[in-house]
């Protein structure tokens, strides 16, 4: 049995009906997940990694607008701000591809996305090192 840790990712989406499929999907290939329904209650919890990094993602998958405050762009934002070497994948219906790479994202999804490619994509990016999270930006 592989007892190396499963990497950790985040999910912002606010359809529980996408969340739920999202989480399934990436639990049957290995991924442990936690789930949050708006941008505000994950930037939240990125706050509270100032004081521990132990419930620290490897990845956030963030839908771009999730009826909060704040979108998609500013948990990433968020992230970037810990320097722990978070990268993320923006969700969104609409085609903002160039916006969300150029605030750093290293992956982007247009909805409705195949669950086979988005698992291929999270597999490309969640094995990135952080030198090469510039050169290795991957879209859809």
């Amino acid at each position: 049995m592989d007892n190396k840790p499963k990497k950790l990712i985040w999910i912002v989406e606010d359809d529980t009906d996408q969340s739920f499929l999202l989480e399934e999907r990436l639990h049957y290939n290995g991924y442990a997940t936690r789930s949050f329904p708006t941008a505000d209650a994950a930037i939240i919890e990125l706050e509270k990694l100032k004081y521990s990094t132990d419930q620290k993602p490897d990845l956030i998958i963030t839908d771009y607008n999730t009826k909060s405050n704040n979108s998609g762009l500013d948990v990433i934002k968020a992230a970037a701000a810990k320097e722990l070497g978070i990268r993320s994948i923006i969700l969104s219906a609409n085609d903002i591809e160039h916006v969300a790479m150029a605030h750093g994202a290293c992956g982007f999804f247009r909805k409705a996305y195949d669950n086979k490619e988005m698992v291929a994509k999270v597999n490309k990016v969640s094995a990135m090192t952080p030198e090469s999270k510039e050169s290795q930006q991957v879209s859809r």
